[in-house]
């Protein structure tokens, strides 16, 4: 599962100084790592959010120089040497507090980093922030916890991806559509993952037939969760897509059985131990 660190929610840098950390919500993560050690789930962390560096977000960031903080604009977060010396103390926070925890799978700089103003039309400063904050988190950190970040952008930022320090790359994709075929799409997206960066582990972190509110009545039985599972193990995926609505969709409804067939199917398989490669078929019939 994904949990973000915002504003709203776990993010531990808001709402004070920069510098200055929210004790009450360091501890919930504390308790939801616990939490989720018990279930046996594993946690990817996700370390911020666009939506804390754009309009109302970065009127009450504390990186914002108009609440104390070094920074005039959001860009400036990734340029900055006073912002990207406090980020680096949270990372050191972050490592010290919660890397012994096994339930985190893995550290994950930002969710969908185009939200910040400014990034898309400067991929080159945003890619060398995340080389070198990798880089701090791999120094950092005693367990050797994997690095990645996110992009709203399904196909994704060569800048980004083929950096060094990113562990795994991501895919986030939504069809805006009830009736898309969300299996050929999700075989698509994995093609094109493993076809522009070989080699390289890529986990479908965001997923769904809406963006926007309005799965349940689109696709009540998850369908497209069955379809997109199945494409995504058999086209090359580290992980099914996984639904951004949960709460709302998937436990509100008991759609957990949709994954028990996938769940069975792999148990006791050693995906990671063989080199797979597609079927070559001329054509498949019903």
């Amino acid at each position: 599962t994904r949990l973000w660190m915002w504003s709203q929610s776990l993010g531990i840098e808001q709402g004070l100084p920069v510098g200055r950390y929210r004790l009450a919500e360091a501890w919930r993560l504390d308790r939801a790592l616990r939490l989720a050690r018990e279930a046996g789930m594993l946690v990817m962390l996700c370390l911020d959010t666009h939506q804390d560096f754009r309009e109302g977000g970065w009127s009450r960031n504390p990186y914002n120089a108009a609440n104390g903080g070094p920074c005039a604009k959001p860009l400036d977060f990734f340029t900055d040497a006073r912002a990207r010396q406090f980020y680096k103390k949270r990372l050191r926070y972050l490592v010290g507090r919660y890397g012994y925890q096994t339930s985190l799978l893995c550290w994950e700089l930002g969710n969908e980093m185009e939200g910040w103003p400014g990034s898309q039309e400067h991929k080159d400063i945003v890619a060398r922030w995340h080389a070198e904050m990798a880089a701090e988190l791999h120094r950092l950190d005693p367990f050797a916890h994997p690095v990645t970040s996110s992009l709203w952008t399904t196909e994704g930022w060569p800048e980004l991806w083929n950096l060094p320090g990113m562990d795994f790359i991501q895919s986030h994709y939504y069809a805006n559509s009830r009736w898309a075929d969300m299996a050929g799409r999700v075989a698509d997206v994995c093609r094109q993952k493993l076809r522009d960066y070989p080699g390289r582990l890529h986990v479908f972190a965001e997923y769904g037939i809406s963006s926007g509110a309005g799965t349940r009545k689109m696709d009540p039985g998850g369908v497209h969760l069955h379809n997109g599972n199945w494409a995504a193990l058999m086209s090359g995926a580290a992980s099914n897509p996984v639904s951004w609505w949960h709460d709302s969709y998937i436990d509100a409804l008991g759609l957990y059985r949709v994954y028990a067939g996938i769940g069975k199917f792999v148990s006791g398989e050693d995906l990671a131990g063989r080199q797979w490669r597609p079927a070559q078929v001329e054509s498949v019939a019903y």
